[in-house]
C-alpha cells in the first residue's frame, strides 16, 4: 500500500526528531512532490537554514507562501514561521549572501513578500543585516 502525503510528513517529522536529517529531507521532498504542503515546505526550509543552504531555503519559503495563498488568490500576512526562517538564514549567512542568491536566480521571481521581509530586516537591523 503506497504511503499518503500525511504518512510522508510524519516520517519526516519522526526522522528529524531522531536526528536523521537527510532522511527527513527525503521524506519532506516526497511529501511536497505528492501535493503542495505548507508544513513540509517550512520543514524543508528549517533543514536548509540549519545547513546554511540559502538557495534551497529561499525556494522552500517561496513555495510555502504560495501554498498558503493559493486558496485565497491574494497576498495576505506572512506567517511568523516564514519570517523566522528568513531572519535565521540572514543571521547564518548574511543579508548579502541572501541577496546574491536572489539576484543569481533570475529564472524565477521570488514571492514579493520575501523581498518585503528582506527590506524589513534591514530596517530592523536583524542579526546579519550588515554582512
Amino acid at each position: 500500500m503506497p504511503a499518503s502525503q500525511v504518512d510522508w510528513l510524519r516520517r519526516g517529522q519522526l526522522c528529524e526528531r531522531l536526528g536523521r536529517v537527510e532522511d527527513a529531507e527525503r521524506a519532506y521532498r516526497v511529501c511536497v512532490h505528492e501535493d503542495a504542503n505548507y508544513t513540509a515546505w517550512t520543514s524543508l526550509a528549517r533543514i536548509y537554514v540549519g545547513f546554511g543552504w540559502t538557495e534551497e531555503a529561499l525556494n522552500s519559503l517561496h513555495y510555502a507562501i504560495e501554498v498558503l495563498e493559493a486558496p485565497r488568490g491574494k497576498h495576505g500576512k506572512v506567517p511568523r514561521v516564514v519570517q523566522h526562517m528568513l531572519r535565521a538564514i540572514v543571521a547564518k549567512v548574511g543579508l548579502q549572501a541572501v541577496r546574491e542568491v536572489q539576484l543569481k536566480d533570475c529564472r524565477k521571481d521570488f514571492h514579493p513578500a520575501i523581498n518585503t521581509l528582506l527590506h524589513d530586516i534591514v530596517q530592523w537591523k536583524v542579526l546579519g543585516w550588515d554582512r
